[in-house]
Parts: C-alpha cells; sequence; structure tokens
C-alpha cells in the first residue's frame, strides 16, 4: 500500500513523541527490565524506521547530517537480527537518535 509523505511523516512525528513519553514515564532499569516496557520501546522504534523508509530522496537529501541508511538499517536489525541486538542499545538508541531526526521531520512539515 502506498501512503502519502504526509502519512508517513505523521507516523514517525507520532512514534518519536510516544518513545519521549516512555522515556520520561519510565527508569532505564525499568525500561531495560520491564518486557512489557521494553517491547513497547521496540514495536515504536520499528514503526518509525518504517515509516522512514518511506521517505523520497527529496526529503532525506535535504538533511545529509542525518545517517539515513542506519535509521532504516537499525530498522532491519530490530526485525530481522533483534536476538542479537542488546536492550542497551535499543534503548540508547531510543534516547540519543531522536532529536535531529524530529527537528528535520518538523521543519520539512514547517509545525
Amino acid at each position: 500500500m502506498v501512503r502519502k509523505l504526509a502519512d508517513c511523516i505523521a507516523d514517525a512525528l507520532h512514534e518519536i513523541a510516544y518513545l519521549r513519553k516512555l522515556l520520561s514515564a519510565h527508569s532505564r532499569t525499568a525500561l531495560l527490565e520491564d518486557e512489557t516496557l521494553n517491547n513497547a520501546m521496540v514495536y515504536s522504534l520499528l514503526k518509525l524506521t518504517e515509516a522512514c523508509r518511506h521517505f523520497p530522496a527529496e526529503l532525506t537529501d535535504l538533511y545529509p547530517a542525518i545517517a539515513w541508511r542506519a535509521v532504516t538499517g537499525f530498522g532491519n536489525r530490530l526485525r530481522h537480527e533483534y536476538f542479537a541486538l542488546a536492550d542497551e542499545r535499543v534503548l540508547q538508541v531510543a534516547e540519543t537518535e531522536l532529536d535531529a531526526l524530529e527537528a528535520a521531520l518538523k521543519e520539512n512539515c514547517k509545525i
């Protein structure tokens, strides 16, 4: 199914907001040790990276500082190599890799 770019951007921004809510509401220990919280974080990152996978080059080329291949590659690792990804790395991505992506998407949407 083909989705509009605006919908993909909205999905990505929604997942970033959800991840921020998780991070602010729960301790690092809880996010790492509580299976439900950890799964929520992983699923949100999966949805975020999937939305980013549908961004056209016309968008991604505007923001060369964002490692778009790494973003979508991380989604592939979550999907296909989940058994080899440490929960600490997943949390680290959620904690450190969202700011530039969120800023770029909001700038593109003029939010």
